[in-house]
Protein backbone atom coordinates (compact mmCIF):
# COMPACT_ATOMS: atom_id res chain seq x y z
CA UNK A 1 0.00 0.00 0.00
CA UNK A 2 1.24 3.69 -1.19
CA UNK A 3 1.68 5.58 1.78
CA UNK A 4 -0.71 8.36 0.01
CA UNK A 5 -3.27 5.52 0.83
CA UNK A 6 -2.52 4.66 4.21
CA UNK A 7 -2.72 8.30 5.32
CA UNK A 8 -6.11 8.56 3.22
CA UNK A 9 -7.16 5.58 5.30
CA UNK A 10 -6.03 7.07 8.88
CA UNK A 11 -7.91 10.08 8.18
CA UNK A 12 -10.82 8.29 7.42
CA UNK A 13 -10.34 6.21 10.32
CA UNK A 14 -9.86 8.97 12.38
CA UNK A 15 -13.11 11.29 11.14
CA UNK A 16 -14.83 7.70 11.67
CA UNK A 17 -13.78 8.03 15.25
CA UNK A 18 -14.36 11.32 15.84
CA UNK A 19 -18.09 11.02 14.71
CA UNK A 20 -19.10 8.42 17.37
CA UNK A 21 -16.98 10.26 19.82
CA UNK A 22 -19.68 13.46 18.72
CA UNK A 23 -22.68 11.21 18.07
CA UNK A 24 -22.29 9.88 21.77
CA UNK A 25 -22.88 12.87 23.85
CA UNK A 26 -25.73 14.30 21.09
CA UNK A 27 -27.38 11.13 21.93
CA UNK A 28 -27.40 11.03 25.06
CA UNK A 29 -28.69 14.82 25.47
CA UNK A 30 -31.40 13.86 22.98
CA UNK A 31 -32.36 10.97 25.18
CA UNK A 32 -32.26 13.51 28.29
CA UNK A 33 -34.08 16.04 26.13
CA UNK A 34 -37.04 13.26 25.05
CA UNK A 35 -37.51 12.41 29.04
CA UNK A 36 -38.01 16.34 29.94
CA UNK A 37 -40.54 16.50 27.39
CA UNK A 38 -42.18 13.20 28.32
CA UNK A 39 -42.28 14.08 31.77
CA UNK A 40 -43.56 17.29 31.09
CA UNK A 41 -46.31 16.28 28.69
CA UNK A 42 -47.40 13.97 31.97
CA UNK A 43 -47.19 16.55 34.23
CA UNK A 44 -49.26 18.44 32.02
CA UNK A 45 -51.97 15.68 32.05
CA UNK A 46 -51.88 14.88 35.44
CA UNK A 47 -51.81 18.44 37.05
CA UNK A 48 -55.70 19.09 38.51
CA UNK A 49 -56.88 22.15 36.60
CA UNK A 50 -58.06 25.28 38.20
CA UNK A 51 -61.11 26.10 36.61
CA UNK A 52 -59.29 29.73 35.59
CA UNK A 53 -55.88 27.98 34.11
CA UNK A 54 -55.26 27.71 30.40
CA UNK A 55 -56.35 24.17 28.92
CA UNK A 56 -53.99 21.96 28.42
CA UNK A 57 -53.93 21.67 24.78
CA UNK A 58 -53.46 25.66 25.33
CA UNK A 59 -50.87 24.78 27.59
CA UNK A 60 -48.55 22.60 25.71
CA UNK A 61 -48.54 25.09 22.51
CA UNK A 62 -47.54 27.94 24.96
CA UNK A 63 -44.84 25.42 26.06
CA UNK A 64 -43.90 24.85 22.39
CA UNK A 65 -43.60 28.42 21.82
CA UNK A 66 -41.85 29.23 24.93
CA UNK A 67 -39.05 26.52 24.74
CA UNK A 68 -38.93 26.51 20.94
CA UNK A 69 -39.88 22.39 20.80
CA UNK A 70 -41.26 21.40 17.93
CA UNK A 71 -44.75 20.47 18.67
CA UNK A 72 -43.97 17.23 16.07
CA UNK A 73 -41.72 16.41 19.02
CA UNK A 74 -45.02 16.80 21.49
CA UNK A 75 -47.03 15.19 18.90
CA UNK A 76 -45.00 11.93 19.09
CA UNK A 77 -45.22 11.86 22.79
CA UNK A 78 -48.99 12.28 22.25
CA UNK A 79 -49.00 9.62 20.26
CA UNK A 80 -47.09 7.19 22.40
CA UNK A 81 -49.33 8.03 25.78
CA UNK A 82 -52.66 7.72 23.48
CA UNK A 83 -51.52 3.92 22.87
CA UNK A 84 -50.58 3.41 26.16
CA UNK A 85 -54.32 1.66 27.24
CA UNK A 86 -53.89 -0.48 24.21
CA UNK A 87 -50.21 -1.98 25.62
CA UNK A 88 -50.95 -5.12 27.04
CA UNK A 89 -49.49 -5.09 30.85
CA UNK A 90 -49.99 -1.71 30.87
CA UNK A 91 -52.54 -0.34 33.12
CA UNK A 92 -53.65 1.71 35.88
CA UNK A 93 -55.48 5.07 36.52
CA UNK A 94 -52.27 7.34 35.22
CA UNK A 95 -51.77 5.56 32.31
CA UNK A 96 -55.82 5.67 31.49
CA UNK A 97 -55.79 9.58 32.35
CA UNK A 98 -52.87 10.00 30.27
CA UNK A 99 -54.32 8.20 27.37
CA UNK A 100 -57.36 10.02 27.35
CA UNK A 101 -55.97 13.68 27.93
CA UNK A 102 -53.73 12.52 24.71
CA UNK A 103 -56.46 11.73 22.42
CA UNK A 104 -58.48 15.05 23.37
CA UNK A 105 -55.57 16.91 22.81
CA UNK A 106 -54.76 15.03 19.65
CA UNK A 107 -58.42 15.94 18.43
CA UNK A 108 -58.14 19.96 19.67
CA UNK A 109 -55.36 20.06 17.56
CA UNK A 110 -57.48 18.48 14.94
CA UNK A 111 -54.22 16.05 13.86
CA UNK A 112 -54.85 14.59 11.05
CA UNK A 113 -51.70 12.35 10.89
CA UNK A 114 -53.03 10.71 14.02
CA UNK A 115 -55.95 9.21 12.45
CA UNK A 116 -55.24 6.08 11.56
CA UNK A 117 -54.12 5.33 15.32
CA UNK A 118 -57.03 6.90 16.63
CA UNK A 119 -59.49 4.95 14.37
CA UNK A 120 -57.63 1.26 15.73
CA UNK A 121 -57.80 3.20 19.24
CA UNK A 122 -62.06 3.25 18.09
CA UNK A 123 -62.04 -0.50 18.79
CA UNK A 124 -60.87 -0.92 22.03
CA UNK A 125 -63.66 -2.45 24.93
CA UNK A 126 -63.60 0.59 26.98
CA UNK A 127 -66.44 2.26 26.20
CA UNK A 128 -65.21 5.89 28.28
CA UNK A 129 -62.40 5.59 26.26
CA UNK A 130 -63.50 4.67 22.82
CA UNK A 131 -66.58 7.28 23.28
CA UNK A 132 -63.85 10.00 23.63
CA UNK A 133 -61.62 8.49 20.98
CA UNK A 134 -64.87 9.15 18.86
CA UNK A 135 -64.97 12.73 19.72
CA UNK A 136 -61.68 12.99 19.14
CA UNK A 137 -61.74 11.51 15.30
CA UNK A 138 -64.74 13.90 14.35
CA UNK A 139 -63.27 17.36 15.40
CA UNK A 140 -60.41 16.23 13.44
CA UNK A 141 -62.70 15.59 10.16
CA UNK A 142 -60.10 14.40 7.20
CA UNK A 143 -61.59 13.40 3.89
CA UNK A 144 -62.68 9.77 5.42
CA UNK A 145 -64.78 11.62 7.80
CA UNK A 146 -68.14 10.37 6.65
CA UNK A 147 -66.80 6.85 5.86
CA UNK A 148 -65.91 6.27 9.13
CA UNK A 149 -68.72 7.50 10.68
CA UNK A 150 -71.03 4.93 8.09
CA UNK A 151 -68.69 2.39 9.41
CA UNK A 152 -69.40 3.30 12.91
CA UNK A 153 -72.85 3.36 12.36
CA UNK A 154 -73.76 0.09 10.48
CA UNK A 155 -70.91 -1.74 12.72
CA UNK A 156 -73.35 -3.18 16.16
CA UNK A 157 -71.13 -5.71 17.15
CA UNK A 158 -67.69 -3.54 18.11
CA UNK A 159 -70.17 -0.28 18.86
CA UNK A 160 -73.22 0.65 21.00
CA UNK A 161 -75.95 3.34 21.02
CA UNK A 162 -73.89 5.40 23.13
CA UNK A 163 -70.97 5.77 20.75
CA UNK A 164 -73.25 6.36 17.68
CA UNK A 165 -75.24 8.95 20.01
CA UNK A 166 -71.16 10.45 20.29
CA UNK A 167 -71.30 10.35 16.28
CA UNK A 168 -74.73 11.83 15.94
CA UNK A 169 -73.76 14.74 18.40
CA UNK A 170 -70.49 15.65 17.12
CA UNK A 171 -70.96 15.81 13.15
CA UNK A 172 -73.25 18.99 14.00
CA UNK A 173 -70.56 21.26 13.58
CA UNK A 174 -69.94 20.23 10.09
CA UNK A 175 -73.44 21.04 9.46
CA UNK A 176 -73.63 24.78 10.99
CA UNK A 177 -75.01 23.70 14.42
CA UNK A 178 -73.15 24.12 17.87
CA UNK A 179 -73.94 20.88 19.99
CA UNK A 180 -74.54 23.10 23.37
CA UNK A 181 -77.45 24.10 22.85
CA UNK A 182 -78.06 23.82 19.62
CA UNK A 183 -78.03 26.90 17.70
CA UNK A 184 -76.71 27.83 14.12
CA UNK A 185 -72.99 28.54 13.76
CA UNK A 186 -70.86 28.61 10.54
CA UNK A 187 -70.12 25.07 9.41
CA UNK A 188 -67.03 23.46 10.18
CA UNK A 189 -65.46 22.19 7.39
CA UNK A 190 -62.80 19.09 7.17
CA UNK A 191 -59.31 19.49 7.78
CA UNK A 192 -58.47 19.89 4.20
CA UNK A 193 -60.95 22.80 4.20
CA UNK A 194 -63.69 21.32 2.21
CA UNK A 195 -67.22 21.57 3.07
CA UNK A 196 -69.36 18.50 3.72
CA UNK A 197 -72.60 20.08 4.87
CA UNK A 198 -74.51 17.90 2.16
CA UNK A 199 -72.74 14.55 2.96
CA UNK A 200 -73.26 14.58 6.97
CA UNK A 201 -77.26 15.48 6.00
CA UNK A 202 -77.49 12.37 4.09
CA UNK A 203 -75.85 10.22 6.42
CA UNK A 204 -78.05 11.68 8.69
CA UNK A 205 -80.96 10.89 6.92
CA UNK A 206 -79.83 7.50 6.50
CA UNK A 207 -79.34 6.80 10.07
CA UNK A 208 -82.79 8.40 11.32
CA UNK A 209 -83.90 5.59 8.66
CA UNK A 210 -82.26 2.73 10.56
CA UNK A 211 -81.90 3.46 14.10
CA UNK A 212 -83.21 1.00 16.47
CA UNK A 213 -82.62 3.26 19.79
CA UNK A 214 -85.51 5.97 20.39
CA UNK A 215 -82.84 8.12 21.96
CA UNK A 216 -80.78 8.12 18.82
CA UNK A 217 -83.77 8.50 16.59
CA UNK A 218 -85.18 11.38 19.05
CA UNK A 219 -81.52 13.13 18.31
CA UNK A 220 -81.56 12.67 14.96
CA UNK A 221 -84.49 13.98 14.47
CA UNK A 222 -83.47 17.12 15.98
CA UNK A 223 -80.50 17.47 15.02
CA UNK A 224 -82.39 17.20 11.24
CA UNK A 225 -84.90 19.54 11.94
CA UNK A 226 -82.55 22.33 13.33
CA UNK A 227 -79.95 21.98 10.69
CA UNK A 228 -82.00 21.08 7.44
CA UNK A 229 -85.74 22.63 6.63
CA UNK A 230 -86.58 20.30 4.03
CA UNK A 231 -86.68 17.96 6.30
CA UNK A 232 -88.22 19.91 9.39
CA UNK A 233 -91.28 20.16 7.06
CA UNK A 234 -91.49 16.69 5.42
CA UNK A 235 -93.47 13.62 5.06
CA UNK A 236 -91.09 11.52 6.11
CA UNK A 237 -90.61 13.28 9.10
CA UNK A 238 -94.06 12.28 10.07
CA UNK A 239 -92.81 8.53 9.65
CA UNK A 240 -90.07 9.38 12.14
CA UNK A 241 -92.00 11.32 15.07
CA UNK A 242 -94.41 8.30 14.94
CA UNK A 243 -91.21 6.16 16.22
CA UNK A 244 -90.41 8.69 19.05
CA UNK A 245 -94.01 8.75 20.34
CA UNK A 246 -93.67 5.24 21.00
CA UNK A 247 -91.28 6.11 23.26
CA UNK A 248 -91.39 4.64 26.99
CA UNK A 249 -90.15 8.03 28.41
CA UNK A 250 -93.04 11.16 28.85
CA UNK A 251 -90.05 13.59 27.14
CA UNK A 252 -90.09 11.64 24.24
CA UNK A 253 -93.45 10.80 23.46
CA UNK A 254 -94.42 14.92 24.76
CA UNK A 255 -91.70 15.90 22.19
CA UNK A 256 -93.34 13.90 19.72
CA UNK A 257 -96.32 15.44 20.42
CA UNK A 258 -95.67 18.60 19.44
CA UNK A 259 -93.83 18.34 16.68
CA UNK A 260 -96.32 16.17 15.25
CA UNK A 261 -99.13 18.93 15.76
CA UNK A 262 -96.79 21.78 14.39
CA UNK A 263 -96.10 19.60 10.74
CA UNK A 264 -99.68 18.86 10.39
CA UNK A 265 -100.66 22.61 11.20
CA UNK A 266 -98.50 23.57 7.83
CA UNK A 267 -100.27 24.64 4.56
CA UNK A 268 -99.66 22.11 2.31
CA UNK A 269 -98.17 24.19 0.04
CA UNK A 270 -94.91 24.54 2.70
CA UNK A 271 -95.24 20.67 2.81
CA UNK A 272 -92.17 18.45 1.84
CA UNK A 273 -91.82 14.94 0.11
CA UNK A 274 -88.29 14.46 0.79
CA UNK A 275 -85.70 13.00 -1.59
CA UNK A 276 -83.97 10.18 0.36
CA UNK A 277 -80.79 8.76 0.03
CA UNK A 278 -80.86 5.67 -2.80
CA UNK A 279 -78.66 3.41 0.50
CA UNK A 280 -81.39 2.94 2.59
CA UNK A 281 -83.43 0.97 -0.15
CA UNK A 282 -86.82 -0.07 0.57
CA UNK A 283 -86.66 0.39 4.32
CA UNK A 284 -87.79 3.92 4.35
CA UNK A 285 -89.30 4.24 0.82
CA UNK A 286 -92.61 3.98 1.98
CA UNK A 287 -92.02 6.93 4.71
CA UNK A 288 -92.10 9.49 2.46
CA UNK A 289 -92.67 10.09 -1.52
CA UNK A 290 -89.33 10.73 -3.43
CA UNK A 291 -89.41 13.92 -6.02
Amino acid sequence: MSRRAFRLLQGISFSLLLSAWTAAPKAAAQTADDSQLTETVRRTFLYMLHPEDPSQTESLLEYSRRTGVPMERIREVLIYFAALPRRPGVEGYETRVLGLRSVEVLGNLRDEEALGLLERLSRTEDPDFRCDVLAAILRIGGKDLTKFCRQVINDRRTYTNIDRAVIYQCLLPYVGVSEYPLKKAPAKNITTGESVQAEVISLYLEAVAKETSIGNINRLDKNLAFADEDYRNSYFRETILGKIAESSTDLCRQYAARELQAIRELPAEKRVHLALPGEMGDEVSTGAAKR
